[in-house]
């Protein structure tokens, strides 16, 4: 009787202490996960502040930058050649070049280079001459050297620049007259390059339209629906193309 007791308070003993042991360990556990998912949470939570800041960032400077783009455009609107208004509207492409580093998520990446593009267009049709046609002429140089009557001038480049160069003006000064200022016609050459240069598509740029494929045809119909002109155009460019007024046949792919 006296062993079975032993034994049996032996027994309790152990278990006991094995409960203990098991909640000391249990309320470390529980801290240590509450922990981790504070900073799982904190690391979400300022991940997202982080990317809303961004996004906010970017939408400011994509708005800045497409106002820069429009006021640089109705500068130029009027085909003027004026050398202060050319300056100006450099300055601001300029600017908004410089601010585009700024526009860091993808979407106002993607809708600057909308508005970008929608702005070279529109300049290109102002920055060339318009004809009956559908070429588009290079303004000419009389047009860079300033002088107003630049469509019908027949003058020579040298003749040009020494029609429209400046001068120094000797005058008496009163305190009554202001002192007139030199003025130059010839647009300045920093504004020109910037403008012009504008036209340009940059080197890096993706166009999205040559991934179109427009030698996959199917699905297309010669005979029926809104389409079947330009299947008919598209599928003879795939056969045939002309060169001085000759027709070839294209080579198979």
């Amino acid at each position: 009787m006296i062993v079975v007791l032993v034994v049996a308070i032996v027994r309790d003993s152990t278990l006991g202490a094995a409960l203990a042991s098991s909640k000391d360990l249990v309320a470390p556990t529980v801290a240590a996960t509450g922990v981790l998912i504070a900073v799982l949470a904190f690391a979400r939570d300022k991940g997202k502040i982080e990317r809303d800041r961004a996004d906010a960032r970017s939408r400011i400077m994509y708005e800045q930058c497409k106002q820069g783009l429009e006021s640089a455009h109705n500068l130029l609107k009027d085909r003027n050649n004026d050398r202060i208004t050319w300056i100006r509207a450099a300055r601001l492409i300029l600017n908004v070049k410089h601010l585009t580093q700024s526009i860091t998520t993808e979407e106002y990446r993607l809708a600057y280079e909308l508005a970008e593009d929608d702005v070279r267009a529109r300049l290109y049709e102002v920055l060339s001459q318009k004809t009956d046609g559908p070429e588009r002429p290079a303004l000419p140089p009389a047009f860079f050297f300033g002088v107003k009557d630049w469509e019908t001038t027949k003058y020579t480049l040298d003749q040009l620049a020494i029609a429209t160069s400046g001068g120094v003006h000797v005058q008496a000064v009163s305190d009554n007259h202001n002192v007139r200022e030199p003025v130059s016609l010839n647009l300045e050459v920093n504004s020109v390059k910037v403008i012009m240069g504008f036209l340009d598509y940059p080197i890096e740029y993706v166009d999205r339209l040559d991934q179109a494929q427009w030698k996959d045809l199917s699905g297309w119909s010669d005979s029926s629906g809104p389409k079947q002109g330009a299947y008919r155009y598209l599928n003879h460019k795939k056969r045939k193309y002309t060169l001085n007024g000759i027709l070839f046949d294209r080579e198979p792919a």
